[in-house]
């Protein structure tokens, strides 16, 4: 099952700040574009829904220094 994030909260994580590290001359990259999706499931413990999920981000981004485009994706 996928669910799309943004959709799950109404659009609240869309309003969250995105953190990233700039380089030692302070120089940080531009994020094009991106996507946050959420695969998991639901589990029924004595009653209790008890979510299992993983939160995978893929972004583009633009590098500071050189102005390549970079593709890159982590999960959570």
């Amino acid at each position: 099952m996928i669910i799309d994030i943004l959709g799950l909260f109404g659009g609240a994580v869309s309003s969250l700040p995105v953190r990233y590290v700039s380089d030692a001359d302070g120089l940080s990259p531009d994020i094009v574009s991106g996507e946050v999706v959420m695969e998991g499931e639901a589990r029924n413990f004595a009653g209790y829904v008890v979510l299992f999920a993983t939160i995978t981000v893929k972004a583009q981004v633009i590098c500071a220094r050189c102005g390549c485009v970079y593709d890159t994706e982590f999960s959570i």
